[in-house]
């Protein structure tokens, strides 16, 4: 579950007029400056940022020092720290480099300044824009991706979810990275990944980011208390990077992703599973269809253990990691892979399955669809007539963030999300959180009405076919678990039946493919207030 942290290089044009501390001559400073880079360009963070940051205090503002002191905040999640120290960057004629737009673009966007974050994304594209090699190809796509997660991400914090959160506290979290938890159908029992110095091995993973390598932690609660968590057996966790992906409803059948050095190095890594008899967990065996030439990170299994749904980038795949389902037989042989289609997969990669007890009930990662960046949570259902999944729904901020989201686990009665993510109050790095959904009361009292609307060009004036969502929003102006969604066609004058409730206001976005996404809020709390007739005039997306 580890990810590389790309480094882009940075020129400097000038390292004169540096001025030294009395307490260290010139060779000493040259020497950690020359430690510092060697750990940064090695993306050994933790080893770099130190150095560099008492270079800093020997001389300010330097930018050699805080160029890579603000890109080492970053790659520590801190954007907090990072921004200043990039920021000031912008104003140094010493830095020749795009990557300073990108970073402050990548900070900007992690902190919810989605505006800022497009204008930097939008500065750094003009340096390679008329390039037609394909690497530079390939980063003006990325940029453009970027940027259309900064557009999902302005109408998402527009939309909040009415939700309770809360860390599950210093029982569960510490300073070290906790991610990955899966939680038995009685919310008594939840097992994590951690990355801490007490890992089996206890060895740092300088392949990837340098944090510790990982491995599986269990805790029990009372139902109000969790206990300290306890490392798993040597029959769950070895030497490499272990990880939990998926915990049946009764707790006995625990799926986790493993990977050895060698496995890294071919960027591979398997699924097992290990089965709890007499109070001891088995020792993890390989599932049969996860293939070892493939990357294959995370699963969902279904409440009988008959089914299972995993993430997968083998042969086939629309693009990177795509979802997979297999079905057990009677004899305990698992079918062949099949892709679970377009519908939910994309272009980019999709990942954390989650499967509801009803089975019809899928949540899952994805960095396509309507992400504000990196993977954020959908929603989608299985139709029981057709057995097709419907369009995935981005589940809402703040559940979802401009960090990437994924590593959940959901109670069994659908009221509380368990998952890892970067806040901060938090601990240190991610930690462990539950969101508990609030659901308004319904109103009796409702008031219907015939919406009449129609979306034009905003030049052109021409009629264009377009969804039309409605929230409705409690009295804080949040929204509601209540949605509705309503496809308006090119023909003039189509009347949509809408069933609005009495006292009650509502959000309407209008979405159009090319356009940019409209919205509006209307008040229903008298007849008179109610538009009965609505044009929405869409501007292109340029």
């Amino acid at each position: 579950m580890k990810k590389v942290f790309i480094l882009v290089s940075i020129l400097f044009l000038s390292t004169s007029g540096i001025s030294f501390s009395q307490s260290l001559s010139k060779r000493e400073v040259i020497q950690m400056e020359s430690d510092a880079y060697r750990h940064y360009r090695d993306l050994n963070f933790h080893e770099a940022l130190p150095i560099y940051l008492k270079l800093d205090s020997l001389d300010a503002n330097n930018p050699k020092y805080i160029f890579p002191i603000g890109v080492s905040y970053l790659y520590f999640n801190k954007v907090d720290l990072a921004i200043p120290y990039l920021e000031a960057c912008k104003d140094k004629k010493e830095i020749k480099s795009a990557s300073l737009d990108y970073y402050l673009g990548k900070a900007y966007h992690l902190s919810g300044q989605f505006e800022k974050a497009i204008e930097s994304y939008t500065e750094y594209k003009t340096f390679f824009g008329h390039k037609n090699t394909k690497q530079h190809k390939k980063l003006y796509e990325d940029i453009d991706k970027e940027i259309e997660y900064c557009k999902n991400g302005i109408v998402l914090y527009t939309l909040p979810v009415k939700v309770t959160i809360s860390n599950l506290g210093p029982s569960i979290n510490s300073q070290y990275p906790e991610y990955g938890p899966v939680v038995s159908g009685d919310e008594r029992e939840i097992i994590i990944t951690s990355s801490r110095p007490d890992t089996r091995g206890g060895e740092r993973d300088f392949h990837t980011d340098g944090h510790y390598f990982e491995d599986l932690y269990i805790s029990t609660s009372d139902g109000v208390t969790w206990e300290p968590l306890t490392r798993m057996s040597d029959s769950i966790n070895t030497n490499d990077h272990d990880a939990s992906v998926a915990l049946s409803a009764d707790g006995k059948n625990l799926i986790l992703y493993r990977y050895t050095n060698d496995v890294l190095e071919n960027g591979s890594g398997d699924l097992y599973i290990s089965t709890l008899r007499d109070l001891k967990w088995s020792n993890a065996q390989k599932l049969s269809f996860s293939n070892h030439k493939y990357w294959e990170p995370s699963a969902a299994i279904s409440s009988n253990g008959k089914t299972i749904i995993f993430s997968s980038n083998r042969d086939g795949s629309i693009g990177g990691t795509d979802l997979y389902t297999v079905v057990q037989n009677d004899q305990g042989v698992w079918s062949i892979p099949v892709s679970l289609g377009a519908t939910i997969n994309t272009a980019r990669d999709e990942d954390s399955p989650f499967l509801m007890p009803d089975g019809k009930t899928l949540y899952f990662s994805s960095k396509g669809h309507s992400s504000m960046g990196g993977f954020d949570v959908f929603i989608s259902h299985l139709s029981p007539e057709t057995l097709t999944w419907s369009k995935p729904e981005n589940i809402g901020y703040p559940l979802n963030t401009p960090y990437d989201d994924l590593h959940f686990s959901w109670s069994a009665d659908g009221k509380r999300m368990y998952f890892s993510s970067i806040r901060p109050e938090g601990y240190g790095d991610r930690d462990i959180y539950s969101a508990a959904l609030i659901k308004e009361e319904s109103t009796i009292d409702t008031l219907h009405t015939q919406f009449s609307a129609t979306v034009r060009d905003a030049r052109s004036q021409a009629a264009i076919e377009a969804i039309m969502k409605i929230y409705e929003l409690d009295n804080e102006g949040a929204t509601t678990s209540n949605i509705r969604q309503y496809t308006i066609s090119m023909e003039p004058n189509v009347s949509n039946s809408i069933e609005l409730s009495k006292g009650k206001k509502y959000l309407i976005l209008v979405e159009a493919q090319g356009y940019k996404p409209y919205s509006e809020r209307i008040d229903a709390s008298s007849t008179e207030s109610l538009p009965l007739e609505k044009m929405f005039s869409m501007s292109k997306d340029e």
